[in-house]
């Protein structure tokens, strides 16, 4: 998949401390958006503003707490949403925290050529 970006960090707390940090909107606003509201429930809304993109909107895929988040989002200037992906792993130095973020919706494009016939 062309349309991939993963990073990985190992960070000194251990995984509940890293989940807030991910799902409680007074914690997103240091790293993640200002003024973050997230239901945190598959389907539910989540909004938040980032200082560079602006006001970012989307819903939540999957939630294991303490493992695992997937998010959609997009920006008004977003021809497409993102699907971002937190999985943390407990690891003797604290938490392994693993962000993939993809456009699946890319690789759905159908070829010009196709799309004309």
């Amino acid at each position: 998949m062309d349309h991939e970006i993963t990073r990985e960090v190992v960070l000194d707390a251990d995984p509940e401390e890293v989940w807030r940090s991910l799902t409680e909107p007074e914690h997103m606003a240091g790293w993640l958006g200002e003024d973050a509201e997230i239901d945190l429930r598959p389907g539910g809304d989540l909004e938040l503003t980032d200082p560079v993109e602006g006001r970012r909107s989307g819903w939540v895929e999957t939630v294991e707490p303490g493992r695992r988040l997937a998010l959609w989002w997009s920006t008004e200037h977003d021809e497409e949403s993102s699907r971002v992906e937190f999985e943390l792993e407990r690891v003797e130095a604290g938490t392994v925290l693993r962000v993939v973020e993809t456009r699946p919706l890319s690789d759905l494009a159908v070829p010009t050529a196709l799309a004309l016939a």
